[in-house]
């Protein structure tokens, strides 16, 4: 009987570290697409016109965000008070934000909205946790963007804001991510749409992101930018956005 309860309990005690031994290693294992920033970054706009637009978030002072909201998977804190949830049961993995934008200058000089959902394709496995991204940009008097991206935010969850939760004490630091995992091949999001100044430009665009920290009642001291890299303009008549 006591060499059948010793046999029981080491079992139980192998299961148990080899489950722990198969959370760490996902915790620990260095996907490829992880790395994305060094890579990507350092030649985005090369040869083109770029153009940031910045949205930020604090813990102790406005930021430019005019509300968020999402359903009960979702980690962020809702932003105002009271804002609804996305509680219907077809959208309540998604997102939604509404923000002004600020230019190199720090100048608000338009609005913007982003829109989140679950990508069909996200897998522990391999490490991704992705979302399907849309954000619509209107920058008054020069016209508007509609933007598609697949997001990945597998490194944000596993790093921060999973410990931040888990420990139940906030995540401080100076995190910078490029969060665009594609669609396009050199990993960057699709202009799908533009008006204006725009219409007529082709480029490809990135969303990055810097976290300065996350606290376990989902709010954020962060800045997230979008940088367009368009073709350069051919017409000496054209105007700039800001």
């Amino acid at each position: 009987m006591p060499s059948t309860f010793i046999r029981v309990l080491v079992a139980i005690g192998g299961f148990i570290v080899g489950v722990l031994l198969v959370l760490s290693g996902f915790y620990l294992y260095p996907f490829p697409h992880v790395s994305r920033t060094a890579r990507v970054m350092p030649d985005f706009g090369a040869g083109k016109d770029v153009e940031v637009y910045a949205l930020d978030g604090h813990l102790d002072r406005p930021g430019t965000t005019v509300s968020i909201t999402q359903g009960s998977e979702t980690p962020f804190a809702p932003q105002p008070s009271g804002v609804q949830l996305l509680s219907e049961p077809a959208i309540h993995g998604g997102l939604a934000l509404i923000t002004r934008l600020r230019d190199e200058r720090g100048e608000i000089v338009g609005i913007a909205t982003e829109l989140e959902s679950v990508h069909e394709d996200s897998r522990l496995l391999t490490g991704k946790l992705m979302t399907h991204t849309t954000w619509t940009v209107v920058l008054p008097g020069h016209g508007g963007l509609f933007l598609y991206q697949v997001e990945d935010n597998w490194w944000l969850a596993t790093r921060i804001v999973g410990p931040a939760l888990l420990t139940g004490r906030p995540w401080r630091g100076q995190w910078r991510n490029l969060n665009t995992l594609g669609p396009l091949p050199n990993g960057h999001g699709r202009i799908v749409a533009a008006t204006g100044d725009y219409a007529e430009r082709r480029g490809t665009f990135v969303e990055t992101a810097e976290m300065r920290e996350f606290t376990p009642t989902g709010k954020m001291d962060f800045t997230m930018e979008l940088r367009l890299a368009l073709e350069p303009s051919m017409d000496p008549n054209s105007t700039s956005a800001p």
